[in-house]
């Protein structure tokens, strides 16, 4: 394999003229279009962050040569026509390989046909296939993501499908209901060895992380996900050893355990182990949550892109419709060829590597990435970029071992496509979402009550941010929002006056 450092180091040494533009291309902020279907305990320890950036720095540090980009600033630098047009030629409703044959036959399973959130699940269980042999160049293959998408439209099938595939590939064990606390987490950790959270109205966690009353969970579940060394407080390491050594102790003296069972006690053995020598190395921990755009918006706020909380994970929202039901549904679940074909990446030891010309290519997006690092709104993602094409393009060449320029293509763009979404709904200028926030507003306004059109647009002004934000380029965005809960039947206009449609249930 050739030295990737080597291979790219020549492509960085130009700089982009900046121009005044929109963060990302047009055609990735369309909501409409089928884009894709498919540690606060560990100060003393080198996390993967720091790795990663020992692994770029060679790549980047004589790229930029222009004062103003080692400051804050609005200019965005635009994507390289000849990326942008290898970005047009990708379908993000086709993935390569392995993870294209898991959305084809998640399509199958569909009650009614969700294609963008596809490869979010398919990429979630593809990481776990590397929780221990890691990604390229060592990377930790841990996973997390954000799915937004509206009420009844299918959701639940994409997790049903992946606890499916995880029980056929004898790993069920390792999904994890939920956790409400950062004990919760450590426990999650030693119990699981390789936790996998699937969760539905995941907006509660990050809601009570912004209240406060998480205990923890949110910050010691990200410490998991990015630490090369997990670290316990004293108590709860002593407490989860002496709780392992008897549910060990337990399990051994069974003679009719199950596979799956056997399984496990394999694990809690080398949990225990770990947590003995207090020395757990690369702790694995994935996250996939799910909710809706009304209930998720709230975490794409400021503070939580400039924290970087926004640029850990891959953040889909998706077009806000729902589907048509699936003619072609089969609801067998996972069939024996796609199992093998997974059991198959776990089994196998060897390395992730990466072609030339992948590599190459790899250099040109971390340019453009970096390019856009110091942007005042979005940088702390933009800086992220590399490390989600690395992890991506890796999870999509889990069963080939090579990255090519397919993998890394479908990579960016899919980073591409989660920033578009975090830029969409932070500048609240998407109707779809200025909608549902005006319908909320509206709701509230409206409870119980007969108002006129002119006085429930009045509300809306005054009460709704957004609204008055619009204000500047649609004067009369509020009756327009108005109207629109009108024609969509959440209010009934009756004697020129506006009430909720389930007025007369409350």
């Amino acid at each position: 394999m050739m030295n990737i450092f080597d291979a790219l180091q020549k492509l960085l040494t130009a700089t982009p003229k900046p121009t005044e533009i929109a963060e990302v291309p047009k055609e990735l902020v369309n909501n409409t279009a089928c884009l894709v279907a498919n540690d606060p305990v560990n100060t003393d320890q080198a996390s993967e962050e720091d790795e990663f950036d020992a692994l770029t720095a060679p790549l980047t540090n004589k790229s930029l040569k222009q004062g103003f980009q080692y400051q804050l600033n609005d200019v965005v630098f635009p994507l390289p026509g000849k990326l942008q047009k290898l970005l047009d030629c990708v379908d993000l409703c086709s993935a390569p390989g392995l993870a294209g044959a898991f959305c084809s036959e998640l399509a199958r399973y569909e009650m009614r046909i969700l294609e963008e959130p596809r490869i979010i699940a398919a990429l979630n269980v593809l990481a776990i296939t590397r929780s221990k042999q890691g990604l390229y160049e060592g990377m930790k293959s841990s996973f997390f993501s954000i799915v937004a998408a509206l009420s009844a439209c299918g959701k639940e099938r994409h997790q049903a499908f992946q606890q499916k595939l995880f029980d056929a590939i004898s790993l069920n064990d390792v999904i994890v209901a939920s956790v409400t606390s950062g004990k919760q987490v450590h426990e999650a950790l030693a119990y699981n060895q390789t936790p996998v959270l699937i969760v539905d109205e995941c907006h509660q966690l990050f809601k009570a992380a912004t209240f406060g009353t998480d205990f923890g969970a949110l910050d010691t579940m990200m410490s998991m996900m990015t630490a090369n060394v997990a670290k316990f407080p004293f108590k709860t390491r002593r407490e989860l050893i002496d709780s392992l050594r008897a549910l060990i102790a337990s399990l051994q003296k069974d003679k009719s355990l199950i596979p799956t069972d056997k399984a496990m006690l394999s694990r809690l053995i080398e949990s225990e182990k770990k947590l003995s020598r207090n020395d757990w190395q690369n702790p694995y921990f994935a996250y996939v949550g799910y909710s809706t755009p009304i209930n998720t918006d709230f975490i794409v706020n400021t503070q939580n892109v400039d924290s970087g909380l926004m640029g850990r994970p891959i953040f889909m929202r998706v077009a806000e419709y729902r589907d048509d039901l699936n003619p072609n549904k089969d609801l067998n679940g996972p069939t024996d060829s796609l199992v093998q074909r997974f059991k198959a990446c776990i089994s196998n030891n060897g390395a992730i590597e990466m072609s030339a010309e992948a590599a190459e290519l790899v250099g040109e997006f971390i340019q453009y990435f970096e390019s856009n690092r110091n942007h005042r709104e979005f940088g702390a993602i933009y800086a992220r970029g590399a490390e989600h094409v690395f992890r991506v393009s890796s999870l999509l060449a889990a069963e080939t071992l090579v990255i090519t320029e397919a993998e890394v293509l479908y990579a960016a763009k899919l980073f591409l496509r989660s920033l578009a979404s975090i830029q969409e709904v932070k500048s609240g200028k998407s109707r779809n979402f200025l909608f549902q926030s005006a319908l909320e507003t509206i709701k509230k306004h409206a409870a119980g009550k007969k108002l006129s059109v002119a006085v429930l647009a009045n509300k809306l002004i005054a009460s709704n941010k957004h609204i008055r934000a619009y204000q500047q380029e649609e004067r009369d965005i509020a009756k327009i929002m108005v109207q629109q809960a009108i024609d969509e039947g959440f209010l009934i206009l009756e004697n020129k006056l506006v009430q909720l449609a389930d007025a007369d249930s409350q």
